[in-house]
């Protein structure tokens, strides 16, 4: 059995402020074999942005942070703000307040407006300063 890409979270650790969702996007984009998740849609045929690669082996910014056991094939095509996705992420800040939702709806857009992992990374330090994150430190 193969390791999961994004494995549960030990009890009392999961993502709970913007900041600790900034900080598991944010390694995830600086992560040596980082490239953006896409999909190829066949009733569009393009390739679209998504929460998990069809290898389940790659991960968009939102989807980095959706642990294995609750992620499931229906989540794609779905926008970020979408209540079974913020189940998935198991939402514990208010989600619901404005700050919350233009967050996540921010960061989605970090990963779905890029052309390349370089132009993520940059957008997310532009996503940082207008929040007020801080970056992480090396893990």
């Amino acid at each position: 059995m193969s390791e999961p890409l994004v494995p549960d979270y030990p009890e009392g650790e999961a993502p709970r402020t913007l900041q600790d969702f900034f900080t598991i996007a944010w390694r995830w984009a600086n992560l040596p074999e980082f490239r953006r998740c896409v999909r190829y849609n066949t009733t569009s045929g393009i390739k679209q942005c998504c929460y998990r690669s069809e290898d389940g082996r790659n991960a968009c910014l939102i989807g980095a942070a959706i642990p294995d056991s609750r992620y499931s094939d229906n989540l794609e095509n779905t926008f970020a703000l979408r209540t079974e996705v913020m189940m998935a992420l198991g939402i514990a800040f208010d989600a619901e307040s404005d700050q919350g939702l233009r967050f996540l709806g921010d960061l989605q857009r970090c990963h779905d407006s890029a052309i390349d992992a370089r132009t993520v990374r940059a957008n997310l330090r532009k996503f940082a300063g207008e929040h007020g994150l801080g970056f992480p430190r090396a893990a």
